[in-house]
């Protein structure tokens, strides 16, 4: 599915599932949900926008103490983006973004997606790059005219 598709129909799925969620556990507790969540957002943006200064102070030399052995520039990102995402109203943008602010569950969802992106990155074909097999030799002057190739394959085809 194209992402600007999901973005369009965001708040439409947002506004069912806060419906469906009114429904099913009451109006104060579906209302209860999206102020404690914005609650909780703006506490961990204000905590990660104090430890991103922290982190930028102590790069740039502001102080004398070593850097705070935090969360580090990736979790203060996910933090970021997962704060902002329980800022905003609705149940799928909020599992999104507990799943972002919970460290065991963004190791845990990275891990996947990595391992996801390496077996697909290893099992893709290059159609347009060229393998040429051959042997490495030292180039002399005498030698510089011999090099030949011996043989040429594409990626993906199997060795002769």
């Amino acid at each position: 599915m194209n992402p600007l598709v999901f973005i369009a129909w965001l708040p439409l799925i947002e506004l069912l599932l806060l419906i469906a969620m009114a429904a099913a556990f009451g109006f104060w507790f579906t209302l209860a949900w999206i102020v404690g969540t914005a609650i909780l957002g703006i506490v961990l943006l204000n905590r990660a926008r104090a430890q991103l200064a922290e982190q930028i102070g102590a790069r740039q030399g502001w102080r004398m103490t070593p850097p705070p052995q935090g969360l580090g520039m990736p979790g203060l990102l996910a933090t970021w983006v997962g704060a902002v995402l329980l800022i905003l109203p609705g149940p799928l943008t909020d599992l999104v973004g507990l799943w972002l602010v919970i460290p065991a569950l963004r190791r845990l969802g990275l891990g996947l997606w990595l391992t996801r992106q390496a077996e697909h990155w290893a099992n893709r074909r290059h159609g347009a790059g060229r393998v040429y097999e051959g042997e490495v030799v030292a180039q002399t002057e005498s030698t510089r005219a011999r090099i030949t190739v011996v043989s040429e394959r594409r990626p993906g085809d199997s060795p002769k």
